[in-house]
């Protein structure tokens, strides 16, 4: 068996970026052998705000695993539940930068996909969305 994901993580990030062979070692440290990947994703989350540069196959990995933790891991598929929602909801909370390559367009692909989603949480992705188009100098702000 690999290494574990947190070793991992720890190591791809150490210097801020990730290159696509690390980022296939995550992949199958995350999907290899397991069925849920809740906790894996919160390493993920964290991996990733120590990111320091954009890698395209990382956003993917990122947005990949959130719509498998949201709407796949507990069933019925397809639907987010409440409890999910609030977990992420004050993980994020309601200030702070996000990025938009990972976790807003995670939040967005979950509204997107999911058969059903709690409101508050479509309020949610929606203000975040909005705070970040407005007030980020991210990205987003420069086109």
């Amino acid at each position: 068996m690999g290494q574990p994901l947190e070793g991992l993580l720890d190591e791809a990030m150490r210097d801020g970026a990730i290159s696509d062979d690390e980022i296939r070692s995550v992949r199958r440290a995350l999907y290899g052998e397991r069925g849920e990947v809740g906790e894996a994703f919160l390493l993920l989350h964290e991996a990733d705000k120590r990111r320091k540069t954009h890698s395209d196959e990382w956003s993917r990995l990122f947005v990949e695993a959130a719509l498998d933790v949201a709407l796949n891991e507990t069933p019925p598929q397809g639907h987010f539940p409440p409890d999910k929602a609030r977990k992420v909801m004050e993980a994020l909370g309601e200030r702070g930068e996000l990025r938009s390559d990972t976790v807003l367009e995670a939040l967005v692909a979950i509204v997107e996909k999911a058969d059903d989603v709690p409101p508050e949480f479509a309020a949610f992705v929606l203000r975040r969305v909005k705070e970040t188009l407005i007030y980020s100098d991210g990205p987003t702000a420069s086109g």
